[in-house]
């Protein structure tokens, strides 16, 4: 998991990195990174991270809100602007460090049972919050990823779903087993 928000950060590093030059330095203009940010609101995935850049290159600090307003890949983009802006805490650089050196170790599957008893265990009430954070990504990347097999795909994005509370669950695109195998899930997160 830790490999996967590593990518996000690397990825988005050039971006982060606009905004908070526009958010520093712009007194709230956006007029520079207006072609940008039109361009992000062309594709709905991105539309709630380009509205949350927008309200911090206008001067919104407030951590809790502007994270709650994105999807988990977008809170951790989010989470770092405003710690690199001095809100709210920035990943401490030696776990940033332990993930990059790790990167080969973290990127090894861990076996499907496995991962879904994570899963569980993040839908119970009493699940570390990172727990959650870290699997909602995981998931979440997971829906997106072109090279996986479409039931696996469909399996993420069921998944993110449940993590995000979704108890009443279409599971017509997963294949029968994987479908008795959420429906256990969901049973156990009940109980």
């Amino acid at each position: 998991m830790d490999s996967v928000i590593a990518r996000v950060r690397s990825q988005w590093q050039p971006v982060m990195q606009a905004v908070i030059s526009a958010a520093e330095e712009s007194g709230g203009d956006t007029t520079q990174f207006e072609p940008f940010l039109q361009e992000m609101e062309q594709h709905v995935e991105w539309q709630m991270l380009a509205a949350a850049f927008r309200r911090i290159i206008a001067g919104e600090r407030d951590v809790d809100e502007l994270r709650a307003s994105v999807d988990p890949l977008g809170a951790i983009i989010v989470g770092d602007i405003l710690g690199a802006l001095g809100y709210g805490a920035p990943p401490p650089p030696s776990a940033l460090a332990r993930q990059q050196e790790h990167a080969d170790e973290d990127d090894k599957m861990v076996p499907l049972e496995e991962f879904l008893d994570r899963v569980v265990a993040a839908c119970k009430p009493d699940a570390p919050p990172l727990l959650v954070e870290q699997l909602q990504v995981a998931t979440h990347a997971m829906a997106a990823q072109e090279n996986l097999r479409p039931e696996l795909r469909e399996l993420g994005r069921v998944l993110h779903q449940l993590l995000l509370g979704e108890r009443d669950l279409d599971l017509s695109g997963l294949p029968p087993q994987l479908a008795e195998v959420v429906r256990g899930m969901v049973e156990e997160i009940a109980n």
